[in-house]
């Protein structure tokens, strides 16, 4: 019992001392044929209630240089239409998207963000990426997250590969007919 406790509380500090990130919709409902915009946030700070006080575990992410992470969703139900990075904290970034379109992975949109050349990051607090989808049948649809990376200017990981843990929060979206 002892050992269960102390793993759990070593799990709790764990996440909470890691960046997140999060799906926000524009909009949670819409008609078939229309389309939404899908801010992804980074956020350096977890905040939760202890005993009654907000209490906020923040993570120095001062050089961000690129962002990676897989939005899953029904893709008979939404479908890919473009990535906007106007609004991106990196400025100058480019993206990479890649859509899986498998038996076992359909829905699954792949995203690398990226500053170019031998830059300093910035501190990525923010939307990192816009992505735009367009409602093609009714339903209701899950858009989670998953697979995160985040990576300095010279190559180190703050979030990734192989021990570096993230939040994910993700959100859904009712089609309309």
């Amino acid at each position: 019992m002892r050992t269960a406790k102390w793993a759990g509380l070593f799990g709790f500090l764990l996440l909470a001392s890691c960046v997140y990130y999060e799906v926000v919709p524009a909009q949670d409902s819409l008609a078939v044929g229309e389309t939404v915009r899908v801010d992804i946030y980074l956020h350096h700070c977890w905040h939760f209630e202890l005993f009654g006080k907000e209490i906020y575990k923040c993570k120095d992410t001062s050089d961000v240089y690129g962002v990676g992470f897989d939005l899953n969703y029904d893709s008979s139900i939404l479908q890919y239409q473009d990535i906007d990075l106007s609004n991106s904290v990196l400025s100058g970034a480019t993206a990479v998207v890649g859509f899986r379109n498998s038996s076992s992975d359909n829905g699954k949109l792949v995203v690398g963000v990226s500053k170019q050349g031998q830059v300093s990051g910035e501190p990525g607090e923010g939307i990192i990426a816009t992505i735009i989808l367009q409602a093609n049948s009714s339903g209701t649809v899950e858009l989670t997250l998953d697979d995160p990376y985040l990576l300095d200017s010279q190559g180190n990981f703050y979030v990734g590969w192989p021990f570096y843990w993230a939040g994910l929060k993700g959100s859904s979206i009712t089609v309309n007919p």
